[in-house]
């Protein structure tokens, strides 16, 4: 793959491996950390990534989740190498991150100085429209959720690292 200029690095499918977002190639690309190996996932190619910036492993549902930033879009890409637009028309999409249950996706949107929460479906669609959380941005490039469900924000051009509540769960059907 040559050199690697890479933005948006998280674990994915093993524990040796990290899934990255390469944006000098447009590509998002398993990285073996014990071998130093990239390869690019198959469905990169099928998305047509421009300038991917976070990337995001959903165990749950065996996707990478991708900040495609010039598109404006987060993308899908399964191992079986298709791919599906989740979210369009956002303004410089920068982070992802992911609920510990797989059923909430968070998206760091710099140039909307916003962050959105989309709810997944089992599989990886959504399941439902995204909603904004928080207020008082100005460019967030990161967003990152713990274990007890606390969401923080990188909220870049203010200098600040914001605890955002996540949003309330659906109601269940009786």
């Amino acid at each position: 793959m040559g050199k690697l200029f890479f933005r948006g690095c998280r674990t994915a499918p093993s524990a040796d491996t990290l899934l990255i977002g390469v944006t000098g190639g447009n590509t998002v690309a398993l990285l073996n950390i014990s071998s130093g190996a990239a390869a690019p996932l198959p469905a990169a190619a099928a998305a047509a990534l421009s300038r991917p910036m976070g990337v995001v492993w959903s165990p749950r549902d065996g996707l990478a989740f991708v900040a495609d930033s010039a598109s404006g879009s987060d993308k899908a890409l399964a191992a079986d190498g298709s791919a599906s637009v989740l979210l369009t028309q956002l303004n410089l999409p920068y982070g992802l991150a992911l609920s510990a249950a797989g059923d909430q996706l968070y998206v760091a949107c710099a140039g909307g100085s916003q962050l959105l929460a989309q709810p997944l479906a089992p599989g990886g669609g959504a399941a439902g429209p995204a909603v904004a959380l928080g207020g008082g941005f100005w460019g967030p490039q990161g967003v990152a959720v713990d274990s007890k469900a606390n969401v923080f924000v990188a909220d870049t051009f203010n200098g600040a690292l914001k605890v955002v509540e996540p949003p309330a769960p659906p109601p269940q059907p009786s």
